[in-house]
């Protein structure tokens, strides 16, 4: 409907009715109607594949078609296009279905006159107009749901798939996630639909996406008519695509904004307000995925600062948990018991002492049983079990910073073989 022009698809094989229809059309004074008449049903099913419709006015009684299913094959055909059933039959009950199958608005002839003809077609018009946004919404709202649903453990794949949801949603002409790297570049960490010859890196200076993320609160930023704005000289990728309109929102983590979430267009569009609020939703589960991607970063560095520390260790160092068993150990462990790799996962009197239960002199044992830290000297067991030398064996007990539990024993191994041997001299 353009310019308070309807056009009317009327499905009638009477032509006294469709003449009487058109009539009553062409004396209403609040909308102009255009007319097309089809007398079967496979005709009208032509002309509705044509496209250009904004109603129909449908007969059920056709020479190819008869009842609920003329109108259950319309409305499957069209299922967004509004039907006005008109029909000769007085029947509640079918009344009743028809708009249970969706008709929205069921009218007898010999009821009919102009004013109620003209304002039922409106306000079909207006409530479908209704249907058809709650039913897009909806959409909207399930696509997220399933979006949110399929998330897998990698945050930065998260974010891929709600960058390409967001330009999908949006009617984009493309969708990107924009960075400032460390190096200070701005990058596409996530792109949707993006030409090929689309450069990921570049210098972030004069770019819609930089603007965002210096100046960027918690408002989205829109830019519109860009071919006549700064950027279609400071942001290459304005003219270079023709792009007309930009959509950006900034991404938070901590109360910064380290980056924007966009979408493009070729042509001209005002996003509405339900736009806006699907750019709020989208938005913020891609913040969230930020403050994962970035929480399990800090973790995965504190994690390799612990291991560089564990590795240098010129001693020997071996975790075990309550039951004995190695959870984890350091390269000088690995080193002197090489012929028994790998320890982690063995009992430590078996990778150890190559025994089959606990040895008799255990300082371990001690502290799992008391809490407390042990000394002893043990032997060194090299290949073939046999003694090669004498350990220091220091055992603390590992606690649980969280709950304050023992969880394990920490084992400080150092080898005083030469000493012992000076002593023994």
């Amino acid at each position: 409907m353009s310019d308070n022009i309807v056009r009317i698809l009327l499905v009638e094989d009477n032509k006294l009715d469709a003449d009487l229809i058109q009539g009553m059309l062409k004396e209403a004074k609040k909308a102009s109607f255009v007319v097309e008449v089809r007398d079967t049903l496979v005709k009208g099913l032509e002309r509705l594949a044509k496209g250009n419709i904004d109603i129909v006015l449908l007969e059920l009684t056709l020479p190819d078609s008869i009842g609920l299913d003329t109108f259950g094959r319309i409305h499957a055909h069209a299922p967004l296009v509004p039907i006005i059933v008109i029909t000769s039959s007085v029947d509640e009950n079918q009344a009743v279905t028809a708009f249970q199958k969706g008709a929205q608005e069921y009218l007898v002839k010999e009821e009919l006159n102009v004013e109620l003809v003209s304002r039922s077609i409106r306000y079909a018009i207006e409530r479908n107009k209704v249907r058809v946004e709650l039913h897009s919404v909806q959409e909207r709202l399930e696509k997220i749901n399933s979006c949110f649903l399929g998330f897998g453990e990698d945050p930065y794949e998260n974010i891929r798939c709600l960058t390409s949801l967001f330009g999908e949603l949006l009617g984009a002409t493309c969708a990107l996630y924009n960075c400032l790297d460390r190096d200070g570049m701005l990058c596409s960490m996530s792109q949707w639909q993006v030409p090929a010859d689309y450069k990921s890196k570049n210098k972030p200076e004069g770019h819609i996406c930089y603007d965002v993320i210096r100046e960027g609160g918690g408002e989205a930023f829109i830019v519109r008519d860009l071919q006549n704005t700064k950027y279609a000289e400071t942001d290459p990728n304005v003219k270079h695509y023709k792009l007309e309109t930009y959509i950006g929102y900034p991404i938070k983590w901590k109360d910064e904004v380290i980056g924007s979430l966009c979408a493009v267009y070729q042509k001209d569009f005002v996003p509405s307000e339900d736009d806006m609020r699907l750019v709020n939703v989208i938005a913020a589960g891609v913040e969230i995925e930020e403050r994962r991607a970035r929480a399990e970063e800090k973790v995965r560095e504190g994690e390799r600062f612990l291991s560089s520390v564990f590795s240098s260790i010129q001693d020997g160092v071996s975790i075990l948990d309550k039951d004995y068993n190695i959870v984890r150990v350091n390269l000088a462990m690995e080193k002197w018991y090489a012929h028994n790799m790998p320890l982690v996962g063995k009992k430590c009197y078996e990778a150890y002492h190559c025994r089959s239960a606990q040895c008799e002199i255990c300082p371990s044992r001690d502290t799992l049983k008391t809490g407390k830290a042990a000394y002893e000297v043990v032997p060194k067991m090299g290949p073939e079990e046999k003694k090669v030398g004498y350990m220091d064996l220091y055992s603390f007990p590992l606690i649980d910073a969280a709950t304050g539990k023992m969880t394990g024993a920490i084992e400080y191994v150092r080898d005083i073989t030469e000493r012992k041997r000076a002593e023994d001299d």
